[in-house]
């Protein structure tokens, strides 16, 4: 999922900003191959959800630039920032850490 929290109110040692931020979801399916009995379902049988609020930031140092990095396992090109689109996202794979 990528889910627009929109425009939200911060502070930070006395300093008030305003940031646009999303929230990421990921659902984890599929079986324990490796053995340690973990389960991927709630007790309600529910897919297990794991989600992380990001601001929506490219910037160098922004986490959901450094996630993204991490997901893709390398940098972005100058290009490649120019032209992303965060709804590309959806439907794609991962491995979570």
């Amino acid at each position: 999922q990528v889910i627009d929290l929109g425009t939200q109110t911060n502070e930070y040692q006395g300093e008030v900003s305003t940031v646009r931020q999303i929230r990421l979801a990921w659902e984890l399916t599929g079986d324990d191959r490796l053995g340690s009995g973990a389960s991927f379902q709630m007790k309600n049988k529910e897919p297990f959800l794991v989600t992380e609020i990001v601001t929506l930031s490219l910037n160098e140092r922004a986490n959901l630039r450094r996630l993204l990095e991490g997901w893709r396992g390398r940098p972005f090109t100058e290009d490649e920032l120019k032209g992303f689109d965060i709804v590309n996202l959806l439907g794609k794979p991962c491995l979570l850490d």
